[in-house]
């Protein structure tokens, strides 16, 4: 995009509503740094033959609540155990049970599990099921123990790409990180030369990890 106004300086890009895109909301987060206690949001955890098994409490939908300000990891994860000493060779594993309450199944579209631990991308072991007896979606992940964010995202049946805003809503108070890449083309040339590289975002929380 060009700019809207140039001085000598100042490079002006305010379209206004042109350039506006959805803020999105504060990460959820997994705390299973230790399997001998509960932390905040985990219900309960069992031990199996086949292992550990962490059952979450329901997630309610955000997209209708005001905002709230949880400090967050911006979608990060962080591999961490408190049960042993050392975390990259002692941590154990756990399946992760996740609910959202929800009256009806969605039509068209299918609810996903996203952050860094799907790779931010819609993976097929995290589309949860609607449970028709609970009235809620279902899914489960096999994580190590640690600190995780996550959120909700719809997709709809034929799309690889997510959208937050039906669970998670939207909010401008949102802690986002931003990169700003900026492009210059010298007269004659047919190339863009990368000139700029701007990152922006509020600080990421380290209290919980």
């Amino acid at each position: 995009k060009q700019p809207r106004n140039i001085t000598p300086e100042l490079l002006d890009y305010d379209y206004e509503e042109e350039n506006l895109f959805d803020a999105g909301n504060q990460y959820r987060s997994v705390d299973i740094k230790s399997l001998r206690y509960r932390s905040e949001y985990i219900a309960d955890i069992i031990y199996l033959a086949d292992g550990y098994h962490v059952m979450m409490r329901p997630d309610p939908i955000k997209s209708s609540k005001p905002f709230v300000n949880d400090p967050d990891l911006n979608g990060r994860m962080y591999i961490k155990t408190e049960d042993m000493e050392y975390s990259e060779t002692e941590a154990d594993y756990a399946m992760v049970h996740f609910s959202l309450p929800l009256n009806y199944p969605l039509a068209n579209g299918s609810i996903f599990i996203l952050g860094s631990l799907t790779g931010n991308t819609l993976q097929p072991e995290a589309k949860m099921t609607y449970n028709y007896e609970s009235m809620r979606y279902e899914g489960q992940l096999l994580l190590k123990q640690g600190y995780y964010n996550y959120l909700y995202v719809v997709a709809n049946n034929d799309s690889d790409v997510g959208d937050t805003s039906f669970i998670e809503g939207n909010f401008w108070e949102t802690d986002n990180e931003y990169t700003i890449l900026v492009y210059h083309r010298e007269p004659g040339e047919i190339y863009d030369k990368l000139i700029g590289l701007y990152q922006s975002g509020n600080e990421i929380s380290t209290k919980q990890w």
